[in-house]
């Protein structure tokens, strides 16, 4: 039971990741794709995983600059998905 829940929450994240983080304005996020996202059991934390168009800088700069976006993006998923803790 608890499998079902982890897949809908991860499939909540994944889609809001989708639409947030293109419209973020910072410019060293270029070409960003949201592959895949990870919860844990207790579902307070969650990996995402990106890929990245563009050579070894771009991936770096995009990275930090997701990494510096990291407490937006959270309260924006806090805005869109009701629960308890958002990852």
């Amino acid at each position: 039971m608890a499998s079902y829940r982890l897949d809908k929450v991860r499939e909540m994240l994944l889609r809001e990741l989708t639409d947030i983080v293109p419209r973020l304005r910072d410019p060293r996020i270029g070409f960003v794709t949201i592959m895949d996202v990870e919860v844990t059991r207790d579902m307070r934390r969650a990996t995402m995983y990106i890929s990245v168009v563009g050579d070894d800088d771009a991936k770096q700069e995009a990275t930090e600059a997701l990494e510096k976006a990291l407490g937006y993006i959270r309260r924006e998923i806090a805005k869109r998905i009701t629960l308890r803790h958002v990852p």
